[in-house]
């Protein structure tokens, strides 16, 4: 039996099926989750199923990697830093471990002149007069330039709720499009969304959409240890050698020939809707063209 509820109904469907409803959504499981805790079917117009959480104007939930987290009025993943200590009181007051150059490229949340405290949002003063915006006691910040030079260690995305966990060689590695998550050693990691019936050549004579053979050739498979198991949203894929293969929702992953050092994206002349990069930050790589 289901209690129907402000948030929770019963709708009919078409076909004359009752089905579960979460504010009016339709609720779905979907097939190729294979354990507990995973997410394969959260892309595209398909979402989690969560409750929503009250935010000022011009922030709102975004997905990365990491988990839900907050956005601004742009999509921009929210950040703070750990450094950033604001003051006790009914007004906050800041002096920010962010200044000069680091404003450059960390840029704070300004809240209006009208923004009140509510729940876990609270407005901070800054040395500098500025007025941001805090969540759970936490000065925001939009990356808005590149983050050499910065320490990113002490930078943290504003998680409202945390993705399943992650293998533990996984790294991110800074790129000059953005934020990746790459292998061990710090080379970009490519997810095989669809295998190509045939391989078409460009004019510098490397292949732009891969095939079984080309794959051989030019990518290497993020190989799975004996003992590895499933994390997450992360899962071994066996081959018909029996050599396990890393895959993300379902996608195998590989490294690129021809990325010699952390950070290159060789493979990026591979992108159509077969091969994509995954940011740390969920979406598409910078600059990515998905034609």
């Amino acid at each position: 039996d289901v209690t129907v509820s402000p948030d929770w109904s019963i709708v009919e469907r078409a076909d004359g099926a009752k089905q579960i409803a979460y504010r009016g959504m339709p609720l779905y499981a979907y097939t190729k989750d294979t354990a507990p805790g995973t997410s394969f079917g959260d892309a595209g117009a398909w979402r989690v199923a969560g409750a929503d959480m009250e935010t000022p104007p011009g922030i709102a939930i975004g997905r990365s990697l990491e988990g839900r987290v907050l956005t601004d009025h742009r999509g921009r993943t929210l950040y703070f830093n750990a450094d950033d200590k604001p003051s006790d009181g009914a007004i906050a007051t800041l002096k920010s471990a962010c200044t000069k150059r680091c404003l450059e490229i960390w840029k704070p949340l300004i809240a209006p002149s009208v923004a009140v405290a509510k729940g876990d949002w609270s407005v901070v003063l800054r040395e500098d007069g500025l007025r941001q915006w805090a969540f759970a006691r936490k000065p925001l910040y939009a990356r808005g330039g590149e983050a050499e030079g910065a320490d990113a260690r002490l930078w943290h995305a504003a998680l409202v709720e945390s993705a399943p966990a992650v293998p533990s060689w996984v790294t991110y590695q800074q790129t000059d499009a953005g934020e990746l998550v790459a292998d061990a050693k710090g080379f970009t990691i490519y997810a095989l969304t669809a295998l190509q019936p045939g391989a078409r050549v460009q004019d510098f004579k490397s292949p732009a959409v891969c095939d079984a053979a080309c794959i051989q050739t030019c990518w290497r498979p993020v190989v799975a240890a004996v003992d590895a198991t499933p994390v997450g949203n992360w899962t071994v894929v066996k081959g018909a050698d029996g050599a396990g293969q890393w895959a993300y929702k379902g996608e195998l992953l590989f490294t690129h020939v021809r990325d010699k050092e952390p950070g290159e994206l060789a493979g990026a002349r591979f992108f159509t809707r077969a091969w994509h990069t995954l940011p740390r930050a969920g979406g598409d790589m910078e600059g990515m063209d998905k034609r």
